[in-house]
């Protein structure tokens, strides 16, 4: 059973046992491929500044999941 269950705002569901599975299961279900980890989160916050003017972290996936969880972008699900 997995420990972390978090929302998107567009409705899909990730779920994994720490926050770099989170990452890994977001960065699955993406329509942008991306060769690494931190090349999809960097890609995404690059994504995201540019869409609402938000700087995301991205040096590791907990502060990755933290900024996104802290602006709304993603939602823990308890």
């Amino acid at each position: 059973m997995y420990k972390l269950k978090y929302a998107m705002k567009g409705g899909a569901i990730f779920t994994g046992n720490d926050k770099h599975e989170i990452v890994l299961a977001m960065q699955d279900a993406s329509f942008t491929p991306s060769d690494t980890i931190m090349q999809y989160m960097g890609d995404v916050a690059t994504r995201i500044d540019i869409q609402f003017g938000i700087k995301i972290d991205y040096y590791n996936a907990d502060t990755f999941v933290d900024q996104l969880t802290f602006y709304g972008l993603l939602e823990e699900i308890l």
